[in-house]
């Protein structure tokens, strides 16, 4: 697909993202052309309205404060921004305005990485004790169990996501197992896309349930079909992981905190050196402990930053406010999960005191390398405290399965079994 026949799809798809339409691609369309509508998505819901209160707000206070002085303020001509989000703006124009607001955006984040980070880092992350840590941004999630029976037995697919690399289904089984090889997802075009990979958990031996792997469901896919060769058509729907209940994960700064922070309301860093900067980005408690999302960014533009992490010779703990000590029992690191980048760490602690709120993150040294200077091996002089507040504890919800009709209820009939002659 040549640029001018790109720059006019992005257009043509652009107008659907600013009336709140879902865009759709042909499949020959490049991938980066996929993401920044997916982007222009996000700009399109985010609500700003907070922003301007607070301003107008903070320029009363000062007008106050400066009429007590006696001071005069200078008249400045209205903005133009002011004139536009005036009542008298004309309400059939107010959508386009819209629209040029996503469309600049978009193009600020298309050339500025430290912009697009600082939106990633806005939107946030999920946590998922099937995946891990992942960028809300980026994901779409099962919009909720569902459940279907027939004659006694019983698949639930209990949970599922897409990301920019594969489709993950898990299921439960109730009765007998039900074998998962020659599983598809049928699409609502009619395409189905077969399994790549399949697995039994959690118990291999009792087999009461398993993970399928597809491939990555095209852009604005909200409703599949998953089948099973022994007969199952069970409907699925997705929605936007950011519209999912999901359990809070974002840690902030406690007060008053002696460590150097950046971007305090999301994210708790330190830079200890020039070259490098490390944050905590999230927190999660669940049944198996406390999970701790840790990132590095190298400051100089373009440069890509890799842990190389041994664990057994590097001291790492976590320290409650009553200087309880909880030993590091993983770490997780992107050759070990599809949904961490090269920069990020996944750490898991035992589980924290219930009354634990604020915690400090102690790193004896960290060694990483940056790709401006290949081969060389760097280390984080230590040591590196973080603290922070974890987020809010939640009890993990576990919501009623959607049920679907019997199987009789589908066009597609189970497979007639193969008779072996003789």
């Amino acid at each position: 697909m040549c640029d001018k026949q790109s720059e006019e799809l992005f257009a043509e798809q652009l107008e659907a993202v600013v009336r709140r339409r879902p865009f759709s691609l042909p499949d020959s369309a490049p991938q980066a052309l996929r993401a920044e509508l997916r982007l222009a998505e996000e700009l399109a819901r985010l609500d700003l309205g907070a922003e301007s209160t607070i301003r107008e707000r903070l320029r009363a206070s000062l007008s106050v404060q400066a009429g007590a002085r006696g001071w005069t303020p200078q008249a400045h001509p209205a903005p133009a921004s002011a004139l536009k989000a005036s009542p008298a703006w004309p309400a059939r124009l107010r959508p386009v305005g819209a629209g040029m607001a996503v469309i600049l955006l978009v193009l600020v984040m298309a050339f500025n990485q430290p912009v697009l980070a600082a939106g990633q880092r806005i939107l946030g992350y999920g946590y998922l004790p099937e995946t891990g840590f992942f960028r809300l941004s980026e994901t779409v999630l099962l919009s909720g169990p569902v459940v279907q029976d027939h004659e006694g037995m019983a698949v639930t697919v209990r949970q599922g996501v897409i990301d920019s690399q594969r489709t993950r289904l898990w299921l439960r089984f109730e009765g007998s197992p039900q074998p998962l090889e020659g599983a598809w997802l049928e699409l609502a075009d009619g395409q189905r896309l077969p399994a790549e990979s399949w697995s039994w958990l959690p118990d291999e031996h009792q087999r009461t349930g398993g993970m399928l792997s597809f491939p990555a469901l095209p852009a604005g896919t909200w409703r599949s079909t998953l089948g099973l060769p022994t007969g199952w058509v069970i409907p699925v729907e997705w929605s936007p992981a950011r519209e999912v209940p999901l359990a809070p994960t974002r840690v902030s700064v406690p007060y008053p905190t002696n460590t150097p922070t950046s971007w305090a309301t999301q994210r708790v860093c330190v830079t200890p050196e020039d070259a490098v900067r490390v944050c905590v980005s999230a927190a999660f408690a669940d049944a198996e402990g406390t999970h701790i999302l840790l990132e590095g960014e190298a400051t100089a533009p373009g440069t890509q930053l890799t842990w190389v992490m041994d664990p057994g010779s590097q001291g790492i703990q976590l320290v409650d406010e009553a200087q309880r000590v909880y030993p590091l029992q993983e770490l997780i690191t992107s050759q070990d999960s599809a949904q961490l980048d090269q920069a990020s760490l996944s750490l898991r602690f035992s589980s924290l005191s219930g009354e634990a709120r604020i915690v400090t993150l102690q790193l004896s040294g960290l060694t990483f390398r940056l790709s401006d200077q290949p081969g060389a091996l760097l280390t984080l002089p230590g040591p590196l405290s973080l603290t922070f507040s974890l987020p809010e504890r939640q009890p993990t919800a576990s919501p009623t399965p959607r049920a679907v009709s019997d199987l009789r209820a589908f066009p597609y009939p189970a497979p007639t079994p193969t008779i072996a002659p003789g």
